[in-house]
């Protein structure tokens, strides 16, 4: 029993139990983030989101029905009165034939973004195989950790450094996982509005193609996430950041907690930052 106590006052002076914390929550909170972003959207929160999205997205299919035929109407009168335009029997079937496949997306949008988010979903399980597994951080050696006169309190002080920075990041990550999400929601209740639009003059249809670009966007903001994740826990897991510890001088005095430490702290807030700008990076990469 005082074995054990005394144990624990070692471990917990040279940080090493304070990092076993940190690393706990992050690893716990980061699967909670993997099961929300893995989750269907229609069972999410009990399926009380879907409900409520839903609910908004049938009186805009019935808006946005009316609206489309309102919309090619213009645009149909548009194209045939304008003298300087000769509108054959061909374009005149294209016209229609657009009309016909728009009605009949309309009806079916719910079930086509459905599919669609599934397949985003399954994506993310090539980028992580194993799933929340393979978002878990390791710290090696973190059990072999010793306490020294002149790294004990460094190794505490960078203990809770890292366990403070690793609740605050793996909050930010889950933070904007919702985010995420309810843009998702946003945007399929506000679907049929945006398409409708598609079958109208040029200026009138840049909100279905907006639309379009925009949830897409979300979709890839969904999959930079878990990439993101993904690299970074393979940097922090293999001690990638900084070189190897070189000995000697002040570096023996700061010793593997603080070294290792270190290391793992910046890597997180490295990540939390790269996350957080996964929509503007995806947004200049594909010119949304």
């Amino acid at each position: 029993m005082f074995d054990a106590i005394v144990d624990f006052i070692l471990d917990l002076l040279n940080g090493s139990l304070l990092f076993q914390w940190g690393l706990f929550i992050w690893n716990a909170l980061i699967g909670f983030a993997w099961d929300i972003l893995q989750t269907n959207p229609q069972i999410l929160a009990g399926g009380t989101l879907w409900d409520t999205a839903d609910g908004v997205f049938q009186l805009f299919e019935i808006v946005g029905a009316a609206l489309m035929t309102i919309l090619f109407m213009i645009n149909f009168v548009k194209e045939t009165a304008d003298i300087r335009h000769n509108t054959t029997l061909e374009s005149a079937f294209v016209m229609i034939l657009k009309l016909v496949i728009g009605n009949v997306v309309m009806l079916n949008l719910k079930s086509i973004l459905v599919l669609i988010i599934g397949m985003e979903q399954d994506l993310l399980g090539i980028v992580a195989p194993s799933g929340s597994a393979s978002l878990q951080l390791t710290i090696p050696g973190l059990e072999d950790w010793e306490i020294t006169v002149q790294g004990g309190f460094l190794g505490f002080a960078m203990g809770f450094l890292f366990i403070i920075v690793a609740i605050g990041g793996v909050i930010v990550i889950l933070w904007t996982a919702y985010g995420v999400f309810f843009k998702i929601f946003f945007y399929i209740a506000t679907s049929p509005l945006a398409m409708s639009t598609i079958l109208g003059t040029q200026g009138m249809s840049h909100s279905a193609y907006a639309w379009i670009k925009t949830f897409l966007c979300a979709l890839g903001e969904l999959a930079g996430m878990v990439l993101m994740l993904r690299l970074g826990t393979a940097l922090i897991n293999a001690q990638g950041f900084f070189p190897e510890l070189p000995e000697g001088g002040i570096w023996d005095l700061l010793g593997p907690q603080v070294w290792g430490g270190l290391q793992c702290t910046l890597s997180i807030l490295v990540v939390v930052g790269g996350v957080k700008s996964v929509d503007a990076m995806i947004r200049r990469a594909f010119g949304f």
